[in-house]
């Protein structure tokens, strides 16, 4: 492709990219999940790990490459992860990083502790409940399932990052609703997640929105990627050593 620039997205375009996925999400969550584990003997969260990876994942990451070359760029490395924003991390990116850590850490707290003051239902101990998937700690052998677990960090935040802000950000930033499109990218973002739930969407709003907030002052998809991982990554850990779940 000559002009490296990216080409524009419609609304209606980049929202459907965003509810495919989300209706994907949805199935696995909802229907793949719960029957292979009954089906397997094992717990949902094993089961999520591999299905979501494959389901799940592996199909989103392959989207924003395969979109990459409808649009007409070459399929080498060099080119993909340029046309993808993956840049080497500058300075100046890893500030934008550790702030954005900051402020979503905090808002994420000042949400919940509001949610806390206006519903007498929301406690501490219902954290541990607003995941959709039954989550619960590996013992014994199952501990040897963590052994995926690289894979499947890899491909659900590269994967879902390189599509949500590596390929659709920069095409709305550049579309006629360019100024609004940080945050509509978070709503679609957030409609992606429909499957958890308007408490769970809530206390993720503030991080939704920082990430393609981050990405178009950096123009440097890494930034997300770091975010999101070093955010979500450390929940899936503790919930294996059983420091979070039921």
């Amino acid at each position: 492709m000559k002009n490296n620039e990216p080409k524009t997205i419609s609304l209606s375009k980049s929202f459907s990219i965003f509810m495919i996925a989300g209706i994907q999400f949805y199935i696995v969550i909802k229907i793949i999940v719960p029957w292979l584990s009954k089906c397997l003997n094992t717990t949902e969260y094993i089961v999520w790990m591999f299905a979501g990876t494959f389901l799940l994942f592996i199909p989103i990451f392959s989207t924003a490459i395969l979109l990459l070359k409808r649009d007409g760029y070459a399929m080498d490395l060099k080119t993909i992860k340029s046309a993808l924003n993956l840049h080497k991390l500058s300075k100046k990116d890893y500030l934008w990083i550790i702030i954005g850590l900051i402020i979503a850490g905090s808002l994420c707290c000042i949400v919940i502790l509001l949610l806390m003051s206006f519903s007498r239902t929301f406690t501490v101990e219902s954290l541990y409940s607003i995941s959709p998937i039954a989550v619960s700690p590996l013992y014994g052998n199952e501990l040897w399932y963590a052994v995926f677990l690289p894979v499947f960090f890899f491909f659900n935040y590269v994967g879902e990052e390189i599509l949500w802000r590596g390929y659709i950000l920069p095409r709305q930033l550049n579309s006629n609703y360019g100024k609004y499109a940080v945050l509509i990218n978070a709503l679609f973002h957030c409609s992606y997640h429909f499957v958890f739930g308007i408490k769970p969407l809530i206390i993720m709003f503030p991080m939704l929105v920082l990430m393609p907030l981050i990405v178009s002052k950096t123009k440097n998809t890494w930034t997300s990627i770091i975010i999101h991982t070093l955010i979500g990554a450390p929940t899936q850990i503790m919930i294996i050593l059983g420091v979070l779940g039921n």
